[in-house]
């Protein structure tokens, strides 16, 4: 009979603990660690033809709404900047192969040209929120990160995670990032601001579209000089 009852008490017992590794496990697998975002953005969907629409909202109206069109094809990434209205305030033409970088300031009828001898890494780097993600976390040493669960955002399964900025000083700034889990991409960062976590105001919101081999040819700037005949010219080629 003893024995009977010692061998009831360790199935028991062997039912407790694999209850408990698979609830460990299950949890390990519903949660995202630091790593695995970083994983996850590092693993980013991109092509050679593809467009990134950033729109930028002030929450305290510190600045104008903007927003951004980013257009990738061949050798070329072009960069459109609109006012809240919708005008164009400014053009970037950016040739990979050669590395010419073109700046055209319509709102101030300035045009810029350098050359931006980028590395390879830089030259690859397409999605600039995944990126400076990534530099706020190499830049804050044991940043205070946290996983908030899981969202939807249009239509689309996200994480959301949260990190704290040390580097803002005399106040507080925590940033929201939702991940979408089909592309592996931030499709929405909030920034909230205070002078302590608890007194935090959310005070911009910027989302991200993507849309993969939808660019063409005529969606890539032409650039002629003579196209702009009242706009000043510099170019800094030669003194770099």
């Amino acid at each position: 009979m003893g024995k009977k009852k010692s061998m009831i008490v360790l199935i028991f017992v062997i039912i407790i603990i694999v209850a408990i590794i698979a609830g460990v496990i299950i949890y390990k697998n519903s949660t995202y660690s630091l790593e695995k975002v970083k994983s996850l953005l590092n693993s980013g969907k991109e092509t050679e033809n593809m467009k990134i629409t950033e729109e930028v909202s002030s929450e305290n109206g510190n600045y104008e709404n903007q927003t951004y069109e980013q257009y990738i094809k061949d050798n070329y990434i072009y960069s459109i900047t609109k006012n809240s209205d919708s005008e164009v305030i400014g053009k970037v033409l950016y040739n990979k192969e050669n590395s010419e970088l073109i700046t055209i300031l319509d709102n101030q009828k300035q045009i810029t040209v350098n050359n931006n001898n980028l590395d390879e890494n830089d030259k690859n780097t397409k999605v600039l929120k995944d990126e400076s993600f990534m530099t706020l976390i190499n830049s804050n040493a044991g940043a205070d990160y946290e996983y908030c669960g899981k969202e939807e955002i249009n239509g689309k399964e996200c994480i959301k995670v949260s990190l704290l900025n040390k580097n803002v000083v005399e106040k507080v700034e925590k940033e929201y990032y939702y991940i979408d889990l089909e592309d592996n991409h931030i499709i929405k960062n909030e920034i909230y601001e205070g002078t302590d976590e608890n007194n935090l105001k959310k005070t911009d919101e910027i989302t991200y579209t993507y849309s993969y081999d939808t660019v063409k040819d005529e969606d890539i700037l032409k650039f002629d000089r003579a196209d702009y005949p009242d706009y000043e010219y510099f170019d800094n080629r030669k003194n770099q």
